[in-house]
């Protein structure tokens, strides 16, 4: 679905190069990699071990083969007086240039979330050139995790530096703060919005410096956090003279305004409501049921009584009439398919929580908050909450992790003596959400302001923001709200696409996404002449 920024239509459619990287690279004689990996002789990146280089091919959905180069190593970071005091860990991608005199192929940074997420779920569950085995419908398959090449990688229109932030994945701080009571070893120097992207504007100005690429299209591209992440690097980097081309929103969180509700903050309650009744349509707890222009004429009709009679009624308060207000309960509850009891007992204001406990409480199941058309048993349905973390999420993450240890030791040569962190709790627990950025405001964190500016003061700048449809994690609408309190010109405007598809937090995970994904993703890309 194309979601446009000004208005409630919906269109349905169908269905992030290492710093080491020296030349072109070129395709090998088979699918394997390399039979000996080939190390650089400059090993100053890395504990004890020099950036891994491996040759590769994929073939790509439409038959072509790529050949390209894989470099796994790390980036040093380093204070004001040139000490080092972190290696991030990324692994690039490279395609080679059969014409030398092509113009460079676009580069793009890729980051998850989290924080406190490494890069391995974008890295092997769409973007790069293998991918995690899932089911059709992107269901987790049992272990152990498969690995199979991947048609629809990115790869086929940009050259790729996955980067784990410091502490997760193998990267890690070195030295100690320097005041020595840091208790993580350096660690909170990077863990902070601001240091976050401090650190991430050297890692991306070392990758430019050392392969060449500063003639390169220079694209970001960021999951959850990780949009925020990219849509705040994009006015940081532009602020220091570093232009950036584009930038790919997935699920992102840009504001947490609308994230986070209150007593008294009322959008996070109605920006939510369309992606309940999403999930309550697929669960057939509501009526608008069937897919395509029929899915999006519901939930355009959702998102009109989300922020006009359900905002203002909840905005009225107790001064609303008993009348109005049953009223407005009972049409809430009918499109997000719970009782009208329960709503009535939320006043309205129904959390994501209760919701995925409630709405298949008949059948002793609890919804996936990251793909709410999933459902799991109800280890606790005696209790009034969920009682637990989020199993769908803890449930995803064995794959990953299973598939990055297994892919960066035998495909791609890399041999680090430390586990692979592809979820920080260190990490998120120390974050300074108080750091501030380019262009933010006080209070809540949010990058919606700094994409607006990044994109008024970098010309030709584009913009895609991607969601699933029935992600309670982080819902479209309000990014969709978020974006609609821009003052964009009109030629910006134009620059900025929104797409909603089926599909939960990782709607990718699904095939017929992942191919609608990437083809809205590579013509974004063409369209800069990429």
């Amino acid at each position: 679905m194309a979601h446009p920024v000004t208005g409630p239509v919906w269109v349905m459619v169908l269905a992030l190069t290492a710093g080491w990287l020296g030349g072109p690279a070129s395709a090998p004689a088979g699918d394997a990699p390399a039979a000996d990996a080939e190390r650089a002789e400059d090993g100053r990146d890395a504990p004890g071990s020099a950036p891994a280089v491996t040759r590769h091919q994929v073939t790509l959905t439409d038959g072509r083969t790529l050949g390209y180069r894989a470099t796994a190593g790390f980036v040093p970071i380093t204070d004001d007086v040139g000490k080092t005091t972190g290696r991030v860990f990324t692994v690039a991608y490279e395609v080679g240039q059969e014409d030398g005199t092509a113009p460079p192929r676009p580069l793009t940074f890729v980051f998850n979330g989290g924080p406190g997420a490494a890069s391995a779920f974008l890295h092997f569950g769409g973007l790069g050139p293998r991918r995690v085995v899932f089911g059709p419908d992107g269901a987790v398959p049992p272990p152990p995790v498969r690995l199979a090449a991947n048609p629809e990688t990115w790869l086929a229109f940009t050259d790729l530096v996955f980067v784990d932030p410091i502490g997760t994945g193998y990267s890690r701080p070195v030295a100690p703060s320097a005041d020595g009571k840091d208790p993580a070893n350096g660690g909170k120097r990077f863990w902070g919005i601001r240091q976050d992207l401090d650190a991430l504007d050297d890692v991306i100005r070392r990758v430019l410096s050392r392969t060449g690429r500063w003639d390169a299209p220079l694209y970001l591209a960021g999951e959850s956090y990780g949009g925020f992440r990219a849509a705040a690097l994009a006015l940081h980097l532009a602020r220091r003279a570093v232009a950036v081309n584009g930038v790919v929103l997935i699920s992102p969180a840009l504001e947490f305004l609308p994230l986070r509700g209150g007593p008294i903050a009322l959008v996070p309650w109605v920006t939510v409501v369309p992606s309940l009744a999403a999930t309550a349509i697929a669960h057939g707890k509501a009526g608008g049921g069937g897919g395509g222009d029929a899915l999006a004429d519901t939930l355009a009709e959702v998102e009109r009584f989300a922020m006009t009679d359900l905002l203002t009624g909840l905005a009225a308060g107790d001064t609303l009439p008993t009348a109005e207000r049953d009223a407005l309960y009972r049409r809430l509850a009918a499109m997000i398919g719970l009782p009208v009891r329960v709503v009535a007992q939320s006043r309205g204001k129904v959390s994501k929580y209760r919701f995925a406990k409630e709405l298949l409480r008949d059948q002793e199941r609890l919804v996936s908050l990251y793909d709410g058309t999933l459902a799991l048993t109800d280890p606790a349905p005696n209790r009034p909450g969920l009682g637990f973390d989020e199993l769908s999420l803890h449930r995803l993450t064995a794959p990953f992790l299973a598939a990055a240890a297994d892919h960066l030791r035998d495909a791609l040569g890399v041999t680090v003596d430390q586990p692979y962190e592809i979820l920080s709790e260190r990490v998120f627990e120390a974050w300074d959400w108080h750091s501030r950025h380019d262009g933010a405001e006080r209070g809540l964190p949010g990058a919606a302001a700094a994409l607006e500016t990044a994109m008024a003061i970098t010309p030709g700048m584009r913009a895609m923001v991607v969601h699933g449809v029935h992600d309670l994690a982080t819902p479209y609408f309000a990014t969709v709200y978020a974006l609609r309190q821009l003052h964009v010109a009109p030629d910006a405007k134009a620059r900025l696409t929104v797409r909603v598809y089926p599909g939960g937090h990782m709607f990718y995970m699904r095939d017929a996404q992942l191919v609608a994904f990437t083809r809205d993703a590579a013509a974004m890309y063409r369209a800069d002449g990429g």
